[in-house]
């Protein structure tokens, strides 16, 4: 095969390390789990991606004047292409936003070039003489194997690496004990047994008190001292605010706005000290609102996230709205 012929986009591999340094403290918690050094074709790109990886990673400012030095003081910055070609690649950005865009293409290249090599080496087994054929069918196996669950983050286990950590839960919830995430109400964790590792739908009609019952458990879980992030594409922070200063002062509407000042300032130092996020999207489709999950998680620790509410997110496929419904429950249950 030509050269030329050979999987890569240079291009996404310049935009994604643009984007990079230009706004580390949001891009590289959105590329991280995609990509690795390895997955850049040329290998300056390689060196460059190690560098700013090694510096977040130490909790080290990854901009373009601490990614050069890092490449000078490890013998790298002309291997990498040299300073200006470090600064160019800020030309090459778009928007910041569109890093994961980039980081997927590149992954996908890497994977198409491990394909080929793949390739290459069981056409080598083939032309092996004086060993064993199903030795050779084995070794050929193995390749195949190990490109196709290469990146897979799947997880395979016997039962019975599974059975402790079921009894353990079996005689939390019988001893009348809390799960580890709970919804803060003791009648309804007994229903669902908590809320850890699920995606949990409310469903009802309008005007039901389905925000309020989601900001209730926000509210529960974070003065356990549980991390908690609200998004919200229908009401305003001052409106979540407000629903929630009512529920941990017990004030009705009219209360907070009349209540003498000193009890609703002591209501909203209260709600000051608690672990909770309120996150307002900068737009309505799903993969904002997925992104702006992922920051929570990753600047800010948050262990259980509510998003109020589905009808409003538009999806990314499907024509017909339970269709697009789908598509939403199925990356919010992965996410």
């Amino acid at each position: 095969m030509d050269v030329k012929d050979i999987p890569k986009d240079v291009s996404a591999e310049q935009a994604l390390l643009g984007a990079a340094l230009l706004d580390p403290e949001k891009v590289i918690p959105e590329i991280e789990e995609k990509v690795s050094a390895e997955h850049f074709y040329q290998h300056g790109h390689q060196l460059i991606c190690r560098a700013i990886f090694d510096l977040f990673d130490h909790g080290h400012p990854a901009d373009i004047v601490s990614v050069t030095r890092w490449l000078d003081d490890h013998g790298m910055l002309d291997k990498a292409g040299g300073g200006l070609y470090l600064t160019s690649l800020l030309d090459r950005v778009t928007t910041p936003e569109a890093a994961s865009y980039y980081a997927d293409i590149v992954r996908d290249k890497a994977a198409q070039r491990e394909l080929i090599l793949a390739g290459q080496r069981i056409i080598e087994l083939g032309y092996k003489s004086g060993e064993d054929v199903e030795s050779l069918k084995s070794k050929a196996l193995d390749e195949i194997s190990h490109v196709v669950m290469d990146g897979g983050g799947g997880q395979v286990l016997h039962v019975s690496e599974a059975v402790d950590g079921l009894m353990e839960k079996i005689k939390i919830v019988r001893g009348g004990q809390s799960v580890n995430l709970t919804t803060g109400f003791p009648s309804l964790d007994k229903i669902i047994y908590g809320v850890e590792g699920k995606l949990v739908v409310i469903a009802g009609y309008t005007s039901m008190g389905k925000s309020v019952l989601m900001q209730n458990m926000a509210l529960r879980q974070a003065k356990k001292g549980i991390p908690v992030a609200i998004i919200s594409l229908e009401m305003t922070t001052e409106a979540i605010m407000k629903r929630l200063a009512q529920a941990e002062g017990h004030m009705t509407r009219h209360d907070l706005v009349y209540q003498s000042l000193d009890k609703v300032r002591s209501v909203l130092m209260r709600l000051a000290v608690l672990p909770i996020w309120l996150v307002s999207p900068r737009g309505d489709s799903l993969v904002q609102v997925l992104r702006q999950m992922k920051q929570a998680i990753v600047r800010h620790e948050v262990k259980v996230i509510y998003v109020d509410y589905l009808q409003k997110i538009r999806a990314t496929s499907g024509h017909k709205r339970w269709e697009q419904l789908g598509e939403i429950t199925r990356e919010l249950s992965s996410f």
